[in-house]
C-alpha cells in the first residue's frame, strides 16, 4: 500500500490533471499516429528516402516481395509520348493497345484490365474510333472504366447522359438502405442525419458507347489528410442515397469471381465480398476494413515508382512485350508522366501516380494485410495505466534516474510501437510520448522548486553547526534526515571551561565576549574538522555529536579524538592569552542510543538529540571536577575506542538519576600507531566521492 504524505499531495494533483487531460485528447493525438507517426514507421520500415520529385522512370531494380506478382502496370510515360505522340492520345490508338490483350481464341489474357482514363466526351475528329475502341473493350469482356462524381451540382442530365447515368444507377450502385453502419441497418432516419460516408451532389458519366460494352465502371476519386497527403482511398461513394463503389471494387469483382450482389458495405467496419469462387485459397468471403467514410487505410509497401516495374504503354501499343505474359493479370494502365496530365499524388511514400496508388491498394486488399486500430476507450486506459505508472517512479526515483527511467521508456516503447506498426497494429504512441514527457517536466520541476526549499532548510538548519562536508551531502541526500526524529546510535560530546562563570564576573562584559568567541571559534573548528555536529552553544559549554545526520561507524572514535585536539588547542589559545585569563575544560563523552531529528515548536525548529544517553555525557563532564581529570568517557565508549588512545580506569560510578553504576575512564593520549588525522582523510575522502557522485 502506498504511504501518501502531505507534500506527496501538490504533485499527485498535478499527475492526475496531466493524466486526464491528455487521456481525453487521446484521440487527436491518436490521429497524430496515423498520419505523422504512420509517415515515420512508413519511412523506417520501406528501403531508401521518399520520392521528393516524381520519378517518371519504369525500371525497378530489386523486386519488392510485398508486391504482388498479379499486378502488373502500364504507363503512359515520356517514352510512350515521344514515340506516339502528345497526349490526349487519339482512341484508335487505344485499340491497338486493347487489342494487344485477346488471345487467338478471342479471349482477353488478363484477369482484369483497369483502365485509369475516362472517357467522357466523343472525339472530335473521328467519331467511329469511339465505336471501334469500345468494340475492342466489349472484345476483352474484363476492363474496368471510370465515370466521376462531383461535390458541386451541375445541370441535369438527358438524352444519351441520363441513359448513361440510369444504366451505371442500376447495373452498378446499390441502394444505400441495403448498407449497414457499425452493424445496424440503415434507414430513412439514419439517412436523413447521416454523419457517415461521402456524399456527392453530381455526375459525370462516360460515353454511352463505354457504358454498354458489358464492362463494370467505377467511380474515382483521392481525397487528402490535413496535411496534404493522401493515406487512404474511399471504396465507397454516395450519390442520390445510392452506393458508388470504387473502380478497383469491380477489378476485385472479376478477380474472385463474384458480381455486384455479393458485395456487403457495413460503414465503419468492412465492405464484404461474399461467394467467392476463385483466388482466395478457398475462402468464401473477403473482408475489407474501412472507416465511418468508406476509407480504406493503405499499406504503402514500398517508395513510389519503386514497387512494381513500370511498363511503357508503347511497348503494348507496338507489340514489342509477349501478349501471354500478362495471361491472368490485374492490369492497371494509366498516366505515368508528367507530359501527359499530372496525376500524381503527395503519400507518406513520396510522390506516386494515381495508377500506382491504385495498385498498391488492390495489392493490399489480395495479400490481407490492413491496419488494426484501437477504440477511445482502449487508448483512453492505456494512457492512464502507463502515466500513473511512470508518474509514481518519476516522483519518487532520484532525478538522474528519472532521466534514465524516461529515455528508456522512450527508447523502448518507440521500439514496441514500430515493431506493433510491422505487423499492422497502430498503437496509442505520440499522445503517450507527449504526456510521459509532459508528466516528466512538471514533476521535475514540481521537484526543483520544492527540493530547493527543502535545500534552504537544510542550509539554515545545519551549515553552522556541520561540516561543509556533511551540509553537501544532506543537500544531495535529504532523505537521510528523518523528520520527526529515529533512533541512532551515536556519541555525545559535552565541554565546559571550569569557574568562567565566577571568573566572568569580574571582566567586562566586551572582554567576556572576545574570550568566549575565540574560545567557541577554536573548539568548533575541531569539531567541523573531525566530522562533528555541533548542537548547541550553552552559555560556554559546547554539545556536539557523532553519528547524525550522517552515519559513521567511527562516531566514537571520532569524537574522543576532537576530545584530545580540543585540549591540545586550549593549550595554544592559553599561551596566547595573559596567564590571568588562561583557560580549563572539561570534557564528558558518552556512546549509545538516542532521538535525533527536528524538534521544537511550529514556530522553530532545532536539529537535536534527546535521551539516557545525552544526559549520562552531559554528567559526564560536571564528573571532571571531582576527579580533576580533563576527559571523561563512558564504559559504552571504551568499549570502541580502546585499540588506539591510552586509557585508564578511573572509577565506577552511579549518574544521577540512575541506579546501575558505569565504569568511566580517562583518555590519556594517542596510541604510537594510531594516526588521527587518517580518520580525518577517512572521512574527507568519503564526502568527496559522494559530492562527486
Amino acid at each position: 500500500m502506498i504511504n501518501l504524505k502531505k507534500k506527496d499531495f501538490p504533485v499527485l494533483f498535478i499527475c492526475i490533471g496531466v493524466i486526464l487531460l491528455f487521456s481525453f485528447l487521446s484521440l487527436i493525438f491518436y490521429n497524430v499516429d496515423k498520419t505523422f507517426i504512420y509517415d515515420i514507421f512508413v519511412n523506417w520500415r520501406n528501403p531508401g528516402k521518399p520520392t521528393e520529385e516524381i520519378n517518371e522512370s519504369t525500371f525497378v531494380s530489386t523486386p519488392n516481395k510485398k508486391a504482388s506478382k498479379k499486378i502488373e502496370i502500364i504507363g503512359i510515360d515520356n517514352f510512350s509520348l515521344e514515340k506516339i505522340g502528345r497526349f490526349p492520345w487519339s482512341r484508335d490508338t487505344y485499340v491497338n493497345i486493347f487489342n494487344f490483350f485477346i488471345n487467338p481464341e478471342g479471349k482477353s489474357y488478363p484477369e482484369s484490365i483497369l483502365f485509369d482514363i475516362a472517357f467522357l466526351e466523343k472525339e472530335k475528329d473521328d467519331k467511329e474510333n469511339d465505336i471501334l475502341l469500345a468494340n475492342s473493350i466489349k472484345k476483352n469482356g474484363n476492363v474496368i472504366l471510370e465515370y466521376y462524381l462531383d461535390f458541386e451540382k451541375g445541370f441535369e442530365k438527358s438524352g444519351e447522359q441520363k441513359e448513361v447515368v440510369d444504366y451505371i444507377e442500376k447495373e452498378f450502385t446499390i441502394d444505400l438502405k441495403k448498407a449497414k453502419i457499425k452493424g445496424r441497418k440503415i434507414d430513412e432516419k439514419i439517412i436523413k442525419n447521416r454523419n457517415f460516408g461521402i456524399t456527392f451532389n453530381d455526375i459525370t458519366p462516360l460515353l454511352k458507347e463505354y457504358a454498354l460494352t458489358g464492362s463494370y465502371a467505377g467511380t474515382v476519386g483521392l481525397f487528402p489528410d490535413s496535411d496534404k497527403k493522401y493515406r487512404r482511398l474511399p471504396l465507397v461513394y454516395i450519390y442520390k442515397n445510392r452506393i458508388h463503389f470504387h473502380a478497383i471494387i469491380f477489378m476485385l469483382c472479376h478477380y474472385y469471381g463474384i458480381n455486384i450482389n455479393d458485395i456487403e458495405v457495413d460503414f465503419g467496419r468492412y465492405i464484404k465480398l461474399n461467394n467467392i469462387t476463385k483466388n482466395s485459397n478457398n475462402k468464401k468471403e473477403i473482408i475489407i476494413p474501412i472507416d465511418l467514410h468508406g476509407n480504406l487505410f493503405i499499406d504503402f509497401i514500398g517508395n513510389s515508382s519503386q514497387i512494381w516495374p513500370i511498363r511503357s504503354a508503347y511497348d503494348i501499343y507496338s507489340n514489342r512485350a509477349p501478349a501471354e505474359y500478362f495471361k491472368d493479370k490485374l492490369v492497371f494502365f494509366g498516366i505515368y508522366s508528367l507530359g501527359a496530365a499530372k496525376d500524381i499524388w503527395l503519400t507518406p511514400s513520396g510522390l506516386m501516380f494515381g495508377v500506382e496508388f491504385l495498385a498498391v491498394a488492390t495489392n493490399q486488399i489480395i495479400n490481407q494485410k490492413f491496419f488494426k486500430f484501437f477504440n477511445w476507450f482502449f487508448i483512453f486506459l492505456v494512457i492512464v495505466l502507463v502515466s500513473a505508472f511512470l508518474s509514481f517512479y518519476f516522483y519518487k526515483l532520484p532525478i538522474i534516474k528519472t532521466y534514465i527511467l524516461a529515455i528508456l521508456f522512450l527508447f523502448f516503447y518507440t521500439l514496441f510501437a514500430y515493431i506493433a506498426f510491422i505487423y499492422y497494429l497502430i498503437v496509442p504512441y505520440s499522445g503517450i510520448i507527449i504526456q510521459v514527457l509532459t508528466l516528466l517536466i512538471s514533476i521535475i520541476v514540481y521537484r526543483i522548486l520544492t527540493e530547493e526549499k527543502e535545500k534552504r532548510f537544510i542550509r539554515a538548519t545545519f551549515s553552522n553547526f556541520v561540516s561543509k562536508v556533511v551540509v553537501d551531502e544532506l543537500l544531495k541526500h535529504p532523505e537521510k534526515i528523518k523528520l520527526g526524529g529515529e533512533n541512532k546510535e551515536i556519541t555525545v560530546l559535552f565541554s565546559d571551561i571550569r569557574g568562567f562563570t565566577s571568573r566572568s564576573e569580574q571582566m567586562k562584559p566586551e572582554e567576556v565576549v572576545d574570550l568566549l568567541n575565540k574560545y567557541l571559534s577554536r573548539m568548533t573548528e575541531i569539531i567541523f574538522k573531525f566530522h562533528g555536529t555541533l548542537d548547541k552553544y550553552i552559555g560556554d559549554a559546547i554539545m556536539a555529536f557523532w553519528g547524525a545526520p550522517i552515519p559513521q561507524e567511527d562516531h566514537a572514535l571520532l569524537a574522543c579524538c576532537t576530545a584530545l585536539e580540543m585540549t591540545k588547542e586550549l593549550e595554544k589559545l592559553n599561551n596566547e592569552l595573559p596567564e590571568d585569563l588562561n583557560l580549563d575544560i572539561g570534557i564528558g563523552i558518552n556512546t549509545g542510543y538516542a532521538i535525533v531529528g527536528n524538534m521544537g515548536s511550529s514556530s522553530r525548529m532545532d536539529y537535536t538529540l534527546i535521551g539516557d544517553t545525552v544526559n549520562t555525557g552531559s554528567r559526564l563532564e560536571g564528573v571532571n571536577k571531582f576527579y580533576k581529570t580533563r576527559i571523561i568517557i563512558s564504559e559504552y565508549t571504551y568499549e570502541k575506542v580502546k585499540d588506539f588512545f591510552y586509557i585508564r580506569l578511573i572509577d565506577k560510578i552511579t549518574a544521577k538519576g540512575k541506579t546501575i553504576p558505569i565504569k568511566i575512564y580517562e583518555i590519556l593520549d594517542y596510541k604510537e600507531d594510531f594516526d588521527p588525522f587518517k580518520i580525518v582523510d577517512k572521512y574527507n575522502k568519503i564526502g568527496n566521492k559522494l559530492k562527486s557522485e
